[in-house]
């Protein structure tokens, strides 16, 4: 299968409704590449007034894949929340070249 990637009409998709095949056949291996080789990008949302959150412990909430512009760099970002409140507290991001764009 080598289709066009489903992100070049839409900005980003997230795996709670499962990622398109597409995505999962073409690029699964080149962000799990990209976990096991890079240093994750972090944002951490818990200095900002909306998720401010004061309890301790983290657990997965889901993971994302983005583009940016029109271009073949795609990012994969799993993302965090609070295992008490639920809120997002950070988001740790990987980057690929998508060879499908």
């Amino acid at each position: 299968m080598s289709e066009k990637c489903p992100l070049i009409s839409s900005v980003w998709v997230s795996d709670i409704g499962r990622f398109p095949e597409a995505c999962r056949e073409q690029c699964e291996e080149l962000w799990e590449r990209a976990i096991a080789t890079q240093t994750p990008a972090i944002d951490d949302f818990t200095d900002t007034l909306a998720t401010n959150c004061p309890h301790p412990g983290s657990e997965y909430l889901d993971s994302e894949l983005s583009r940016h512009d029109s271009g073949p760099e795609r990012r994969y970002a799993i993302n965090d929340q609070c295992t008490r409140c639920g809120n997002e507290l950070c988001s740790e991001h990987f980057t690929f070249i998508c060879p499908y764009n």
